[in-house]
């Protein structure tokens, strides 16, 4: 199957990149915290702000 030319133009899923980053790190053996992802539909705890 050929697929269109222009798809060759698109950028990867930056969160993907993120996460496979965050894989190769904690891979590494060292410990990190994701602030990739949230939950916008929820507010901030008050503890934190």
């Amino acid at each position: 199957m050929q697929f269109a030319k222009h798809l060759k133009n698109i950028l990867p899923y930056i969160f993907a990149e993120i996460n496979s980053k965050q894989d190769e790190i904690v891979g590494l053996g060292l410990d990190i915290i994701n602030m990739a992802v949230g939950t916008p539909d929820r507010p901030t705890p008050a503890g934190i702000v």
